[in-house]
C-alpha cells in the first residue's frame, strides 16, 4: 500500500496586485507581500500622503515621471490609492459609528433603568442619529409640502359672478366643481388698468 500522500492540486487565482495589498492591509500576516508588490503598495500610500498635503493629481503624475513611472501607471497608482485608502477611511468611520449606536443603546438602558427620562430622550436622538434614522427620514422629507404657499387666481369679472351662482347641492359635479360646502366670499383684488389696456390691445 503506497502511504505516499498526493501533492494538493494549486489552484490559479485571477488576484489582482490591488486585491493583494487589499488583503494584505485586512491581515499582514496571512497576505504576506512579495518586494515587487510591497514596493507598488508604498507608492499608494505616498499618494495618499500627498494628497493629504494638497498635492493635485497632475503635480503627482510630474513627480512620477521623474521616478520613471510612466503617466498611465501613475493614474493608475492614483486609482488604486483612492480606491484603497478611501475604503479603508469607509469601513473605520462605519466601526466607530456601530461603537457609538452601542454606547448609545447602553446609555439608554441605564437611564430607563435610574428613571432619567431627560436623557433617555437624549440617548434616544443619539441612537436615531448613529442608526442612520434621520439620513432616511432626511431623504425623504420634503420641506416645500409644508410651506404655506399663497395661491393667487386671475380671471376676468364675469366668471366670479357665474361662479357664485353655481348650483349648492353637495353633491359634486362638473357643476359645480365639486364642492362639498357653501361657496363663501373672500377677498380679492380688481385690476382695472390691466383690463382696460387689454381692451386696446384687442
Amino acid at each position: 500500500m503506497n502511504s505516499k500522500k498526493r501533492p494538493m492540486p494549486l489552484i490559479k487565482t485571477d488576484e489582482t496586485t490591488f486585491d493583494k495589498i487589499l488583503a494584505h492591509h485586512v491581515n499582514p500576516e496571512v497576505f504576506p507581500l512579495t518586494e515587487a508588490v510591497e514596493e507598488i503598495k508604498n507608492r499608494l500610500y505616498e499618494i495618499f500622503a500627498l494628497r493629504l498635503r494638497g498635492f493635485t493629481k497632475p503635480m503627482i503624475v510630474k513627480m512620477w515621471k521623474r521616478k520613471d513611472i510612466s503617466e498611465s501607471q501613475a493614474y493608475i497608482d492614483i486609482r488604486n490609492s483612492e480606491a484603497l485608502y478611501g475604503n479603508m477611511a469607509k469601513v473605520e468611520k462605519e466601526g466607530y459609528r456601530a461603537m457609538w449606536l452601542a454606547w448609545a443603546e447602553d446609555f439608554k438602558l441605564r437611564c430607563q433603568q435610574k428613571g432619567d427620562r431627560k436623557n433617555e430622550a437624549v440617548a434616544l436622538k443619539l441612537i436615531a442619529e448613529y442608526g442612520g434614522f434621520q439620513e432616511d427620514d432626511a431623504a425623504e422629507f420634503n420641506a416645500d409640502k409644508l410651506a404655506n404657499v399663497e395661491v393667487v387666481f386671475a380671471l376676468p369679472k364675469q366668471y366670479l359672478k357665474y361662479l357664485k351662482h353655481l348650483p349648492q347641492n353637495g353633491k359634486g359635479g362638473v357643476d359645480d366643481l365639486n364642492l362639498t360646502g357653501p361657496i363663501e366670499d373672500i377677498d380679492y383684488e380688481e385690476i382695472r388698468e390691466e383690463l382696460e389696456s387689454d381692451k386696446k390691445n384687442s
